[in-house]
């Protein structure tokens, strides 16, 4: 199972790809947002609502989130049934937002040592999103590439992982 949090201008085309994807594989996709029009209209097309943060978490294989900026991805991420408590063993996350490293760090740093965290921050516009055309700069382990690599072709068209954790978002930001 596919989560997909943030379903904002960048999110919804990144979702709405990765619904396809699901629909074309065995997988699905679990969504949420705190905009009940753009959760809708995912649902509406076959995605499941994720409810909570918690209850998608522990359906979750594989998270993405996409998110305004450090300060939502540190409330959704810490605390009791945030993501890092709730995720499934073994999962990963993709963080697709721009986001300060120091605070992405501190994410790292409290995370469980059975799950997978990679800084994925993407460049393209709305327009790359919806068009499954993003860049994807990816922080982390080349072995979290080459497993996911048709699983995030699905909303970018070019995928270069950039070194450690920390250097997607390190170049993005460059």
């Amino acid at each position: 199972n596919i989560g997909f949090i943030g379903l904002g201008n960048m999110g919804s085309g990144m979702a709405m790809n990765l619904l396809q994807y699901c629909q074309n594989s065995e997988d699905e996709l679990i969504v949420l947002d705190i905009n009940e029009t753009a959760l809708n209209n995912l649902v509406g097309k076959g995605a499941l609502n994720g409810k909570s943060v918690s209850n998608l978490c522990a359906q979750c294989d594989v998270l993405f989130t996409s998110l305004p900026s450090s300060k939502e991805i540190n409330l959704l991420a810490f605390g009791e049934k945030g993501i890092l408590e709730s995720l499934k063993i073994g999962a990963t996350w993709f963080e697709t937002s721009t986001n300060e490293l120091s605070e992405w760090q501190k994410v790292i740093d409290s995370a469980p040592s059975h799950l997978t965290l990679v800084d994925s921050p993407v460049s393209g516009g709305t327009e790359g999103a919806i068009a499954g055309t993003l860049v994807a700069f990816l922080g982390g382990d080349e072995s979290v590439l080459i497993k996911f690599q048709s699983l995030l072709g699905a909303i970018a068209s070019s995928v270069i992982r950039m070194g450690p954790t920390g250097s997607g978002y390190v170049t993005k930001l460059a």
